[in-house]
């Protein structure tokens, strides 16, 4: 089957890279930036063609649209004269369905969704909801979308907080791990010591998180022994708002995501 691209962003990438491992799917992809064309040329060889807006909504059921939301206006009316049956996939945040169908036409087949980096290892978080799609047309999506991970389907208004709750929050962890990682580098471990340490570690809580029938906070309050070292620690982070802090950051992702466009 044949895939299209148009955006190849950071996510689009991480799709394409997770799908691109199954050889039922060729790819026509258009993007501004020719080094990046060339290096997915250069992995994929024939199974990846450079394409016009034009070749990819005439050889193509499914497109992702890959670009920021900024842009998502000027290149909807830019497709428009060639959307025809391709199923449109958005992951622009913030823009609606109805935003699409305004700016294509009313029984465009739209399929938005919101992904996280993680989809490039088979271990993303993915989200979608559905307007004039088929059931054989979600069949084949769902099918091509298994190979990212894990997908959901959700109501529209929904998507926002979900945006943040799975979206946004790879990059918090991803801060929190490396402070950890650069404390042992101050205690002397390399490092590629510190980042394998801290790594399974975060490997293991999540596994034990998803094995228990406890919440993460009652887990983590047994790791705190009266007087001990670690409820030292998680006394100095509870004084400094740290919970507070990452709903708060949770929050203004999300109001950030409801102002995109």
């Amino acid at each position: 089957m044949k895939i299209g691209f148009i955006g190849l962003g950071h996510m689009a990438g991480s799709i394409l890279k997770a799908i691109s491992r199954h050889r039922e799917y060729d790819f026509y992809v258009n993007d501004h930036h020719e080094d990046r064309l060339a290096k997915y040329k250069e992995e994929l060889g024939e199974r990846f063609a450079i394409s016009s807006y034009e070749e990819i909504l005439s050889f193509c059921p499914y497109v992702f649209l890959g670009v920021k939301p900024t842009d998502m206006g000027s290149l909807l009316e830019s497709i428009r004269p060639y959307v025809g049956s391709n199923v449109l996939i958005s992951m622009a945040a913030g823009y609606s369905l109805k935003e699409i169908l305004e700016k294509t036409r009313e029984s465009t087949k739209v399929i938005r969704i919101m992904p996280n980096t993680p989809v490039a290892v088979n271990k993303g978080v993915s989200f979608a909801v559905y307007q004039n799609v088929c059931p054989i047309e979600k069949k084949r999506f769902l099918k091509m979308m298994s190979l990212t991970g894990a997908l959901y389907e959700i109501k529209e208004e929904d998507i926002d907080t979900v945006s943040v709750l799975t979206g946004s929050t790879p990059a918090y962890l991803d801060y929190f791990l490396d402070a950890l990682i650069q404390f042992g580098v101050s205690k002397g471990f390399s490092e590629l010591e510190a980042r394998e340490y801290v790594l399974k570690m975060a490997e293991g809580v999540i596994a034990l998180d998803k094995a228990s029938s406890k919440s993460p906070i009652e887990l983590g309050k047994e790791v705190c022994s009266p007087g001990g070292s670690t409820i030292e620690g998680v006394d100095l982070l509870e004084r400094n708002g740290f919970r507070e802090m990452v709903k708060e950051a949770a929050e203004a992702s999300y109001n950030k995501t409801k102002k995109m466009k």
